[in-house]
């Protein structure tokens, strides 16, 4: 009797300026069964996703030059229909401001979650990205 094929991992793109962090947030997602691809450049970033549309985004507030809404508005733009997760290590009401600014661009935000965070709480975040589709 043959093995029923697995069906590949779903994509998700991370999305942040610290090696660190990124790869922090790539294991948790590895081990919530993510095949994630990181990136430090939001240009890069946003050409990849017009070529491979991954289901979950995990991004960053804070980018450098790089312009967090801007890149909502493109993904937007773009009719993007995975999930995004903002992270951030700043205050908690500019998450929840930004998360809205997401919404009102018809962007399926998930909750936040704040910087720092320890890796299961990653992990219980992302394996209900999956459990709920």
């Amino acid at each position: 009797m043959l093995a029923a094929a697995q069906s590949p991992a779903p994509l998700a793109y991370v999305l942040d300026d610290e090696p660190q962090v990124a790869t922090l947030v790539s294991r948790a997602l590895v081990a919530a069964g993510y095949a994630p691809q990181e990136f430090s450049s939001a240009a890069a970033f946003l050409d990849q996703v017009k070529r491979r549309t991954p289901r979950l985004i995990v991004l960053d507030l804070k980018l450098g030059e790089s312009d967090t809404i801007a890149i909502m508005r493109q993904l937007a733009a773009e009719s993007f229909g995975g999930r995004i997760m903002l992270i951030s290590g700043r205050d908690a009401s500019l998450l929840s401001d930004m998360e809205a600014i997401g919404r009102q661009l018809g962007l399926a935000m998930l909750p936040s979650v704040a910087k720092p965070f320890r890796l299961n709480q990653l992990k219980e975040c992302f394996g209900a990205t999956l459990v709920g589709g």
